[in-house]
């Protein structure tokens, strides 16, 4: 499993994706499911959810309030609460924290694909983000998928503040190394006002994920 990347005052839990011992789904939560959803997309969104409720709980909310799904997708939380929930086919994890102690929260992961297409780099990268790694430290299909998540998670954190859908051309990214993180430059006027300045996206790397966290 995953460790926290999150200071304290984040909450993280992670949950397996498995066709066995589906976590249970409240009510309200399968309702919002299409009834044709796959055996598959119900173990993720199970798993995401129960991951969810741990953070919850870690944080001091125990009541079995279901997380629906708002706008774009996004968790419905709580009041008084803002968080994320992220899945691959193999895990599930979500970050929660009081809505007071932060502006903006996000968080994706990654499973590392050994079968990776890389024809999606044209899409989703520059060529001044792929440069700004160092050379010959990471393959291009790491380097890739961080720059994806990395922008996943900068969706997560600050579309509940826009209101609007923005791609991937509407951030630039830098990495920086050292510190593991991205520095992340706003390319579309409605971000700018929201995006705070040092805002970055922290990342980590394991044997099988990516996993990408933002907090300000």
């Amino acid at each position: 499993m995953l460790s926290s990347p999150f200071p304290k005052h984040i909450q993280f839990a992670t949950a397996p994706v498995t066709a066995a011992g589906i976590p249970t789904l409240l009510p309200a939560e399968r309702a919002a499911l299409s009834p044709r959803a796959a055996q598959k997309r119900i173990q993720e969104f199970a798993a995401g959810r129960n991951a969810a409720r741990t953070a919850l709980a870690q944080a001091g909310f125990t009541e079995q309030q279901p997380i629906l799904i708002g706008t774009a997708r996004m968790p419905l939380w709580p009041d008084g609460f803002a968080g994320s929930i992220t899945h691959t086919a193999t895990l599930a994890a979500a970050c929660v924290a009081s809505s007071n102690s932060v502006k903006a929260l996000g968080l994706d992961v990654e499973e590392i694909q050994k079968d990776f297409d890389l024809r999606i780099q044209e899409r989703i990268a520059t060529t001044a983000e792929l440069s700004s790694f160092p050379c010959g430290l990471y393959s291009e299909t790491i380097k890739t998928l961080l720059i994806f998540s990395a922008k996943e998670t900068i969706y997560k954190a600050y579309y509940p503040m826009v209101k609007q859908y923005f791609g991937y051309d509407t951030v630039a990214l830098e990495c920086q190394p050292e510190q593991n993180c991205f520095t992340i430059t706003p390319m579309a006027s409605f971000l700018k006002p929201v995006i705070g300045v040092g805002a970055v996206v922290h990342f980590v790397q394991t044997d099988d994920y990516l996993l990408t966290s933002l907090w300000e």
